[in-house]
């Protein structure tokens, strides 16, 4: 997995809503397959406010991206 960056909702939701100046290098780490988002981060998006109205980016956004969290692959770290 070496290579993968884990990002947080608080940039995903600027990047989404385009407010965010990080927004290329997000673009290319999706478009380069190394994006990842936890569990966590795909339920936070799902019960946004901003869901409804950007249902198929997050969707799109999630979709295989998705890296389960529990108490051992926390604390594992790299």
């Amino acid at each position: 997995m070496a290579g993968l960056v884990v990002t947080e909702t608080d940039l995903l939701i600027d990047v989404l809503r385009a407010r965010d100046p990080s927004a290329a290098v997000v673009r290319t780490l999706l478009t380069e397959h190394r994006l990842r988002v936890t569990a966590v981060t795909a339920f936070e998006l799902r019960v946004g406010t901003d869901f409804l109205a950007r249902r198929d980016d997050i969707m799109r956004l999630c979709r295989s991206r998705i890296i389960a969290v529990d108490v051992a692959s926390a604390l594992r770290g790299r």
